[in-house]
């Protein structure tokens, strides 16, 4: 039994790492096996063998050149020594055997090394093996770099890079300018491929030797053009280590401290102004940090909202360093200000065609300026994306030494320079309706107590319109109580249901009268919002009972799509009633003063209420489709003419309603709360409150007490259909809609429909 099981294993000593591991047979395709691919395992690669060259005029070349030094040569045959030495080559002849020569460089060099790095391999680096080797070590490196199984340019690129460090050395110790700019440049290039390669030590490593060497002979450095280009070019390498280090640490610095002035003076030189921008960008991020650091460390208020952060800044400090102690707030905040001054300069420095330009049209401006003051952002257009990146990055650097952002963020600004504040300073108090965390805008208000929105303390997306909210107030009133009229006129006790729409339509508009004129009053905001939006779900149900009342009062077989009144009525009203209550959960949540994340869970909330309320009002539609056709049927008479009416009157009270959702829909959809949707009261009015208001003065027109009055035809069927017996033949109806026509109409009765 044993020696079965061992014989349907499948041993290998060739095909991918992953078959083997598997002990599995292998196809040995390439780059992947085919088996792996079928089973849909990642396969490893294939393991990379060591190849020997046998060219003999390579051995004889060498033989030659050792002869000619005086050295003895080994014979292979017989073992004696026809020149004592090594059989292997230089680096240069293995380069140059494997194919790397002057042409697989001008095809393979790296495009993110500067065009300085081209020059110096084909001036001072031409014969340097270490800065080849390492040129070809970037060109290598794969734009993925994976540690589990490296493949076969990978295992390339580590050879190069072991090569160029083994002769490095020779390049290091070197007095003349243009050779410590080689060195550099070898450097420079090390650690981009440490960057790519994934291992930060080795590349941080580079950047000390490299941050060494040019705090050492940055005079010399500076005296050659190549130095000076490659000393810009290496800061924009060594921006993106510093920024990786804790701000306090010697490491931050982009520029050597030593000869920081000087280095400036370098920087401002370069063509290129991407390279004094980088270093700016990551001074002024330092500075930030440890300005805020000391601001932080320093608060001891229980009143700031941060005023737990202190503590756990000491226990971070003092376990990282001892040297936050050591650098002042107000050098700090000296050398913010001296970057602002370079920040300046640099703009000032950059050529026309690389500054923004403000294309705004009249149609824009006329947009913009219908926005609140803090939304009104111009638009800026630029010639070449590296100028919008230039300037993106500038406009960073500037946020970072703003004294304003400093002051934000350490709630000094709110704590003891209140008195000093401008309508344009930025303040750390958010605002009720805010949907992130940003900062606000500290701006006065106005007479009635309003500030635009995104403004500190701004409550309402947009200023209420007095006019506008009291005229919609008092139509909406006058229906309720027509409405509550003809409730007690027709003797309709679900009427209660429209009158309730007509109830909180009416104290929405009440209290957004009341908001134009109190803007700081919050209740006047979230009680308004709520029943604004939840107002058209009673017109909803009211429209589901009065289509079922229809159906009851107007089909012989009281059914449509073989569903009796009664459960259709019970499962629309329903429906409306979980429509109601998920948005309902959603409103209050979006009309609060909630978190940015509660906000979100409010609009997902309401969204997914509208939604299930336009499914249902679709398939309600075509319940009024179907019951049109078949009162249709019925002989001609006054109760089917008045019953028809109420039909279309409800089919238009959906349609209104329909678009209303639509337009919720929209409003809280993708966008966010500063879309223009959200803070223009116009489009509420006219997508909300005016089709509601058009849909109960429809119901007050059109009253199901007045049109379902009953007849002579209504009261056979329902006294018949007591008893059990509901008449089926068409003479029958022919003879009560006769007598209908013949009788006069009153009233319905209450407590026929369930």
């Amino acid at each position: 039994m044993t020696n079965e099981r061992k014989t349907r294993i499948t041993r290998t000593r060739s095909g991918c790492l992953t078959c083997r591991k598997r002990h599995t047979k292998c196809d040995e395709g390439k780059p992947h096996c085919q088996t792996c691919m079928r089973l849909n395992i990642p396969c490893a690669g294939y393991q990379t063998g060591f190849k020997f060259q046998e060219d003999p005029q390579l051995v004889r070349l060498k033989a030659r050149r050792q002869a000619k030094q005086g050295k003895s040569v080994f014979s292979r045959q017989d073992g004696t020594s026809a020149s004592p030495g090594s059989s292997s080559f230089t680096p240069e002849e293995e380069l140059k055997a494997e194919g790397y020569d002057e042409k697989w460089l001008r095809a393979h060099f790296p495009r993110q090394l500067p065009r300085i790095f081209r020059d110096i391999l084909q001036g001072v680096g031409h014969d340097s093996v270490a800065f080849r080797a390492a040129v070809y070590a970037l060109a290598h490196v794969p734009v993925e770099f994976s540690s589990e199984a490296p493949n076969e340019k990978q295992v390339t690129a580590l050879k190069f890079y072991h090569l160029s460090l083994q002769d490095v050395s020779k390049c290091l110790l070197v007095d003349d300018a243009d050779h410590m700019a080689l060195s550099l440049a070898i450097l420079s290039v090390l650690s981009i491929v440490e960057m790519k390669l994934g291992t930060y030590l080795g590349g941080l490593t580079h950047a000390k030797q490299a941050g060494a060497l040019i705090a050492d002979d940055l005079s010399s450095l500076s005296s050659s053009v190549v130095g000076t280009q490659l000393v810009a070019a290496w800061l924009p390498i060594k921006a993106w280590y510093s920024v990786q280090c804790v701000p306090w640490e010697n490491l931050a610095h982009v520029l050597p401290s030593d000869a920081l002035s000087q280095a400036w003076d370098l920087l401002r030189s370069s063509e290129d102004k991407s390279h004094e921008l980088a270093a700016l960008l990551v001074e002024s991020r330092r500075l930030y940090a440890l300005v805020s650091l000391h601001r932080l460390l320093k608060t001891s208020s229980s009143t700031d909202d941060i005023s737990s952060w202190p503590e756990l800044y000491r226990v971070v400090v003092n376990k990282c360093s001892s040297g936050l102690s050591g650098s002042e707030e107000a050098s700090c905040r000296a050398e913010v200000a001296g970057i602002r001054d370079r920040l300046d300069a640099w703009h000032d420095s950059i050529p026309l065609e690389d500054r923004p330009i403000y294309g705004t049209t009249s149609r824009l401006k006329k947009k913009l300026y219908s926005q609140p003051p803090g939304a009104r952002i111009e638009p800026l257009t630029f010639r070449t994306y590296r100028a919008a990146m230039n300037y993106a990055r500038y406009a960073a650097a500037q946020a970072l030494s703003s004294d304003e952002a400093l002051d934000t963020i350490t709630a000094i600004t709110a704590r003891n320079m209140s008195a000093t504040l401008s309508a344009s300073t930025l303040v750390a108090t958010p605002s009720p309706t805010q949907t992130t965390a940003a900062a606000c805008i500290s701006i006065a208000p106005d007479s009635n107590g309003h500030v635009p929105y995104g403004a500190c303390h701004g409550i309402w997306p947009y200023v209420p319109s007095f006019e506008g909210n009291l005229a919609l107030a008092i139509l909406f009133g006058l229906s309720t109580l027509a409405h509550l009229v003809q409730a007690f006129m027709y003797k309709q006790c679900y009427c209660w249901v429209i009158i309730m729409a007509g109830v909180w339509e009416t104290s929405a508009f009440v209290l957004k009268t009341l908001g134009a004129k109190n803007g700081r009053v919050l209740p006047f905001y979230i009680i308004s919002s709520l029943t604004f939006m939840l107002a058209p779900l009673w017109i909803n149900a009211y429209g589901y009972m009065v289509g079922g009342r229809i159906v009851h009062f107007s089909v012989p077989d009281r059914r449509v799509f073989r569903i009796k009144a009664s459960y259709m009525t019970k499962l629309f009203v329903g429906a409306d009633l979980v429509c109601f209550g998920v948005q309902g959960a959603g409103g209050s949540m979006l009309s609060g003063q909630g978190s940015a994340s509660t906000m979100q869970k409010g609009k997902v909330l309401y969204t997914a209420g509208c939604i299930v309320q336009l499914i249902f009002i679709a398939v309600f539609t075509a319940v009024v489709v179907q019951l049109q056709l078949k009162v249709r049927k019925n002989p001609p008479s006054a109760w089917n003419a008045n019953s028809l009416q109420l039909i279309w009157a409800i089919f238009i009270v959906l349609i209104l309603i329909f678009v209303r959702l639509i337009f919720r829909l929209v409003e809280f959809g993708p966008g966010g709360m500063n879309e223009t949707i959200m803070t223009a009261e116009l489009y509420a009015i006219c997508l909300d409150a005016v089709p509601m208001a058009v849909a109960l003065v429809i119901l007050n027109v059109f009253h199901p007490g007045r049109m379902l009055a009953q007849t002579a035809f209504d009261r056979v069927i329902m006294e018949e259909s007591e008893m059990g017996n509901v008449p089926r033949r068409q003479g029958r109806y022919e003879e009560l809609g006769q007598a209908d026509r013949n009788s006069s109409v009153s009233p319905l009765p209450k407590g026929r429909f369930p």
